[in-house]
């Protein structure tokens, strides 16, 4: 336990970023053993990590964001994080213009709390959760769309009312229907949803996808007919 509260100090010194960087790297490594993720947890470590995130961006918020996802896939550790605040600071990184790196960690981070019930339930009170991630959706990283549908498919799956509040913006079905069409290959996974894996389409309708041809793309030289995609039903609803 010494050993584990002088890394916990080390990450919290404002004075050495460079100290701070390898005891985040240590933290990490040693968390993969799974019976040591537990010991972290109960010394404090989480509490230390989620105030380091919190605090001004420095060279070591990679590796203090690896270190808290390596930790919270224990689900001890996840209970702990969200009583620490996690998930609003995780939302603030993704939310600020520090990196596109740190926001798809931040993402990736949410998804794994989302596994269970309490980061859930954190998530899924935070205020406009949904609109933060289209906002998401609607930028450049496929790392962070990947992570922000990912949420979207557990808030739906469990809250009629995150549901809704997507039916209000007019902007989500067109945002959802380009990842679906023309992102990468994971994050386009899980824009367009299938029955039998209970994705986000399913969270609006149990109907099955509707198939329809995909437009023709000019170019310089000839038109490129894209292959035939699959759009979930409720993409094509019309709302009041």
């Amino acid at each position: 336990m010494e050993t584990i509260s002088h890394l916990n100090s080390a990450i919290l010194s404002p004075t050495s970023p460079e100290s701070s960087k390898l005891a985040a790297s240590l933290i990490c490594s040693l968390a993969m053993l799974d019976k040591n993720k537990a010991k972290f947890g109960v010394a404090g470590t989480i509490h230390s990590l989620v105030k380091a995130v919190s605090g001004p961006r420095g060279p070591a918020a990679h590796h203090l964001l690896s270190s808290l996802a390596e930790l919270v896939l224990f689900h001890g550790n996840c209970t702990v994080a969200v009583r620490s605040g996690v998930v609003q600071v995780l939302i603030d990184v993704v939310e600020s213009t520090d990196g596109e790196d740190l926001a798809g960690t931040s993402l990736a981070i949410l998804g794994l709390l989302a596994r269970f019930e309490e980061g859930l339930n954190a998530l899924r009170k935070t205020d406009q959760i949904v609109s933060s991630m289209l906002e998401v959706l609607k930028g450049r990283s496929m790392l962070s769309k990947e992570g922000a549908a990912e949420i979207l498919l557990r808030l739906f799956e469990e809250s009629e009312g995150c549901v809704r509040d997507a039916l209000r913006m007019p902007e989500f079905s067109s945002v959802l229907a380009d990842l679906s069409v023309r992102g990468a290959g994971r994050a386009r996974e899980k824009a367009v949803a299938s029955d039998d894996n209970g994705r986000l389409g399913n969270a609006f309708s149990p109907t099955v996808e509707k198939e329809f041809p995909a437009p023709a793309v000019e170019t310089s030289s000839s038109p490129i007919l894209m292959e035939n995609v699959f759009v979930p039903a409720y993409l094509n609803l019309e709302f009041d």
